[in-house]
């Protein structure tokens, strides 16, 4: 899978690293505690720095907490996208489906805590916040539209279910996972596994 893209690459300033540390603390404390229960003194605690030193980075709690969330989301995009172009040209477009699924539940848990923190905070912020939020929604959206729309042409759907609910039924029971899965409930090649198989025998014609 393709590297986080808010990892800073070798050689990066002290400065570059600092900032990243200040975003993956935030995004560590708004996955745990929530929009409304992040507050700074956690992150700094987190990013092991003083809380002041934040602002020398980020001009507000909410600027800072708009980067974290944007960067779980745009990440989840730049992956998904790579890992589908990776799949051989003639793949099967169910076949390509349950690779997205496959991709987004990988992205969820193996990519430090970004993506579970835009996932569990996204319904909490404000308009204001939830500008670039919204065109990375969007994007996202669109990939899993081609994903199912290719699938329903190619006669790989049931013709009595709605494909429109079919897609975000099948997106939103993945999302919902980041609110109750744990490595004590199995691997995560084990949900994964699944997964698939739950949604091969919700929706695929037979």
């Amino acid at each position: 899978m393709a590297a986080h893209p808010a990892t800073p690459p070798a050689g990066k300033s002290q400065s570059q690293e600092t900032r990243q540390k200040i975003l993956d603390a935030t995004a560590l404390v708004l996955s745990q505690n929530g929009f409304a229960g992040t507050r700074l003194s956690a992150i700094a605690e987190h990013a092991e720095i003083r809380a002041p030193a934040i602002y020398h980075y980020f001009g507000s709690r909410e600027e800072l907490i708009e980067e974290a969330m944007w960067t779980g989301l745009a990440g989840m995009n730049v992956v998904m996208r790579e890992s589908l172009d990776a799949l051989p040209k003639d793949t099967d477009p169910f076949d390509r489906l349950l690779a997205a699924v496959d991709t987004h539940l990988r992205y969820m848990f193996s990519t430090s805590n970004f993506a579970v923190a835009y996932i569990r905070n996204t319904g909490q912020l404000p308009p204001s916040m939830r500008v670039r939020q919204a065109e990375e929604e969007a994007k996202l959206a669109m990939l899993w539209r081609d994903l199912f729309t290719a699938a329903d042409e190619a006669g790989r759907l049931r013709a009595d279910l709605d494909v429109t609910m079919m897609r975000m039924m099948v997106v939103n029971g993945l999302n919902i996972t980041s609110e109750w899965w744990t490595p004590r409930f199995g691997t995560l090649s084990e949900l994964v596994a699944t997964t698939q198989a739950m949604v091969r025998a919700a929706i695929e014609r037979r």
